[in-house]
């Protein structure tokens, strides 16, 4: 869904998925700094800084999912390292190709549910010490 502008005078909103970044929707998505669970479509080079920046003024966020804007030349998720771990993140879904696996997703200690989708990554992700840490084992 493409969303008008003004979408950030919803500050208690705690779920926006199916999101275009393009447009100025990108930086007005850091005022809604309540929400939980964010999934935004279209991530390309000229949003890709905007998005990132407002993710992280998000810091109670539990799921994430970010896909590519696809092109027939190019449509790749950039600008990764950019982004610092969120502490609360549980869900991780990055989907569109990959130069490389991120280095960030490995310190964040709650994500449980990872998912790279068509990253066209030419190294087996399970053998990089990527995404996902066990939960600690309750004592009884």
């Amino acid at each position: 869904m493409k969303l008008a502008e003004g979408i950030s005078r919803f500050g208690s909103l705690l779920t926006l998925t199916g999101v275009h970044a393009g447009g100025e929707i990108a930086g007005e998505l850091g005022k809604l700094t309540q929400l939980r669970r964010l999934g935004v479509m279209d991530v390309a080079e000229e949003n890709a800084r905007k998005l990132y920046a407002s993710i992280m003024e998000m810091q109670g966020l539990l799921s994430l999912s970010l896909e590519a804007k696809y092109t027939f030349d190019q449509g790749q998720l950039v600008l990764w390292d950019s982004l610092s771990p969120l502490p609360l993140l549980r869900k991780l879904w990055l989907e569109g190709p990959l130069e490389k696996i991120p280095n960030w997703p490995g310190s964040i200690n709650n994500l449980t549910k990872p998912r790279l989708g068509y990253s066209h990554l030419s190294e087996n992700p399970t053998s990089v010490q990527i995404l996902m840490h066990e939960p600690a084992e309750k004592e009884h």
